[in-house]
């Protein structure tokens, strides 16, 4: 294969969309956020959240920051939404 097809494959693969079903917030999440936004879309408060993954009240909303800074939401309504509801 040649250097300019190789590159062409690279930028394809590199500009690719997520495919159909695929959750393009996935890769971006940490699996302690996953498990805090599977709670938080089952509605439970913080706290109870903290009691049942045994974290501090304050650790789960530094979690839900960064979950809502890398999902560009700024509620925890918007960021169940976003990333249960995908298209």
């Amino acid at each position: 294969m040649s250097a300019q097809i190789a590159r062409k494959v690279v930028d394809r693969l590199h500009n690719a969309r997520p495919a159909l079903g695929e959750n393009p917030y996935e890769s971006l999440l940490t699996e302690r956020e996953k498990e805090v936004l599977t709670l938080l879309r089952t509605g439970l408060l913080y706290k109870q959240i903290a009691d049942r993954l045994h974290i501090s009240e304050y650790t789960v909303k530094t979690h839900c920051r960064h979950i809502y800074e890398k999902l560009h939401v700024t509620t925890r309504g918007e960021a169940v939404h976003a990333y249960f509801n995908r298209p």
